[in-house]
Protein backbone atom coordinates (compact mmCIF):
# COMPACT_ATOMS: atom_id res chain seq x y z
CA UNK A 1 0.00 0.00 0.00
CA UNK A 2 1.22 3.37 -0.73
CA UNK A 3 0.38 6.68 0.10
CA UNK A 4 0.43 9.60 -2.13
CA UNK A 5 2.16 12.97 -0.93
CA UNK A 6 2.06 14.92 -3.71
CA UNK A 7 1.00 18.42 -3.08
CA UNK A 8 -1.86 20.09 -5.10
CA UNK A 9 -2.44 23.24 -5.92
CA UNK A 10 -6.15 23.41 -4.28
CA UNK A 11 -7.11 26.50 -2.75
CA UNK A 12 -9.30 26.52 -0.06
CA UNK A 13 -12.32 29.03 -0.25
CA UNK A 14 -13.93 29.64 3.91
CA UNK A 15 -17.35 29.92 3.57
CA UNK A 16 -18.67 33.19 5.22
CA UNK A 17 -20.08 33.15 8.96
CA UNK A 18 -23.25 33.96 8.80
CA UNK A 19 -24.88 37.78 8.15
CA UNK A 20 -26.19 38.83 11.80
CA UNK A 21 -29.35 40.77 11.83
CA UNK A 22 -29.58 43.87 9.94
CA UNK A 23 -30.31 46.78 12.09
CA UNK A 24 -34.08 46.32 12.74
CA UNK A 25 -34.98 43.28 10.27
CA UNK A 26 -35.68 40.02 10.94
CA UNK A 27 -33.70 37.27 9.48
CA UNK A 28 -34.69 34.31 7.66
CA UNK A 29 -34.10 31.98 10.67
CA UNK A 30 -36.30 34.42 12.55
CA UNK A 31 -38.56 34.34 10.36
CA UNK A 32 -38.64 30.72 10.43
CA UNK A 33 -38.80 30.59 14.26
CA UNK A 34 -41.74 32.49 13.99
CA UNK A 35 -43.20 30.40 12.15
CA UNK A 36 -42.58 27.34 14.07
CA UNK A 37 -43.53 28.68 17.16
CA UNK A 38 -46.81 29.69 15.13
CA UNK A 39 -47.96 26.13 14.89
CA UNK A 40 -47.89 25.55 18.83
CA UNK A 41 -49.16 28.47 19.80
CA UNK A 42 -53.22 27.54 18.84
CA UNK A 43 -52.33 25.64 22.33
CA UNK A 44 -53.16 29.08 23.93
CA UNK A 45 -55.67 30.31 21.46
CA UNK A 46 -53.57 31.87 18.96
CA UNK A 47 -54.94 31.01 15.64
CA UNK A 48 -53.05 33.84 13.51
CA UNK A 49 -49.68 35.23 13.09
CA UNK A 50 -48.45 38.11 10.58
CA UNK A 51 -45.31 39.13 9.50
CA UNK A 52 -44.90 42.80 8.13
CA UNK A 53 -42.16 45.36 8.13
CA UNK A 54 -42.44 49.19 8.81
CA UNK A 55 -41.44 51.23 6.31
CA UNK A 56 -38.28 52.92 7.30
CA UNK A 57 -35.25 50.60 7.89
CA UNK A 58 -33.99 53.66 9.60
CA UNK A 59 -36.36 53.74 12.47
CA UNK A 60 -34.66 52.93 15.41
CA UNK A 61 -37.86 52.02 17.14
CA UNK A 62 -39.73 49.17 14.86
CA UNK A 63 -38.74 47.66 11.87
CA UNK A 64 -40.11 43.86 11.19
CA UNK A 65 -42.81 42.72 13.12
CA UNK A 66 -44.63 40.46 14.07
CA UNK A 67 -48.67 40.40 15.29
CA UNK A 68 -50.37 37.18 16.69
CA UNK A 69 -54.39 37.31 16.80
CA UNK A 70 -56.35 34.99 18.64
CA UNK A 71 -59.68 33.33 16.92
CA UNK A 72 -62.09 35.65 15.24
CA UNK A 73 -60.38 38.94 16.81
CA UNK A 74 -60.01 41.99 14.84
CA UNK A 75 -56.96 43.57 16.82
CA UNK A 76 -53.58 41.98 17.75
CA UNK A 77 -53.53 40.27 21.12
CA UNK A 78 -49.54 40.71 20.78
CA UNK A 79 -47.23 42.55 18.81
CA UNK A 80 -43.31 41.86 18.75
CA UNK A 81 -40.82 44.34 17.31
CA UNK A 82 -37.61 43.84 15.76
CA UNK A 83 -35.69 46.76 17.14
CA UNK A 84 -31.78 47.35 16.62
CA UNK A 85 -30.89 45.87 20.32
CA UNK A 86 -33.20 42.92 20.15
CA UNK A 87 -37.09 42.48 20.02
CA UNK A 88 -39.42 43.88 21.88
CA UNK A 89 -42.89 42.67 23.16
CA UNK A 90 -45.92 44.95 23.05
CA UNK A 91 -49.84 45.06 23.09
CA UNK A 92 -51.08 46.50 20.56
CA UNK A 93 -54.59 47.01 22.11
CA UNK A 94 -52.98 49.62 24.39
CA UNK A 95 -49.48 50.42 22.84
CA UNK A 96 -47.69 49.67 26.33
CA UNK A 97 -44.21 48.15 25.92
CA UNK A 98 -44.06 44.72 27.94
CA UNK A 99 -40.12 44.02 27.89
CA UNK A 100 -37.23 44.30 25.34
CA UNK A 101 -35.57 40.46 24.48
CA UNK A 102 -32.05 39.45 23.34
CA UNK A 103 -33.89 37.07 20.82
CA UNK A 104 -37.13 36.19 19.54
CA UNK A 105 -37.45 33.02 21.16
CA UNK A 106 -37.58 34.82 24.25
CA UNK A 107 -40.30 37.13 23.52
CA UNK A 108 -42.27 34.77 22.16
CA UNK A 109 -41.33 32.31 25.50
CA UNK A 110 -42.76 35.46 27.26
CA UNK A 111 -46.25 35.58 24.96
CA UNK A 112 -46.36 31.93 26.21
CA UNK A 113 -45.31 32.58 30.07
CA UNK A 114 -47.95 35.76 29.88
CA UNK A 115 -50.72 35.01 28.14
CA UNK A 116 -52.72 33.30 31.18
CA UNK A 117 -52.07 36.03 33.79
CA UNK A 118 -52.78 38.73 30.97
CA UNK A 119 -56.05 36.76 30.04
CA UNK A 120 -57.18 36.47 33.85
CA UNK A 121 -56.29 40.52 34.01
CA UNK A 122 -58.71 41.22 31.26
CA UNK A 123 -55.58 42.82 28.91
CA UNK A 124 -55.70 40.23 26.27
CA UNK A 125 -59.43 37.92 24.89
CA UNK A 126 -60.26 34.78 25.98
CA UNK A 127 -60.14 32.46 23.10
CA UNK A 128 -63.32 31.80 21.32
CA UNK A 129 -65.13 28.82 21.81
CA UNK A 130 -64.94 28.00 18.10
CA UNK A 131 -63.39 25.53 16.30
CA UNK A 132 -59.78 27.34 15.45
CA UNK A 133 -59.04 28.65 11.96
CA UNK A 134 -55.09 28.42 11.70
CA UNK A 135 -53.93 31.29 9.34
CA UNK A 136 -50.22 32.63 8.41
CA UNK A 137 -49.83 34.76 6.42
Amino acid sequence: MSVSTAATDAEIIQFPAPAGRSSNRMTVRDRIEALRWSDTATELGYTRVLLDTSGQESMFDLGDFMLVYRNGANFASWGVGCTRDGFMLWLPRTGATIAHFSTLGEALQSIQTLSPTMIAAGEIAEPRNQAPEHHVD
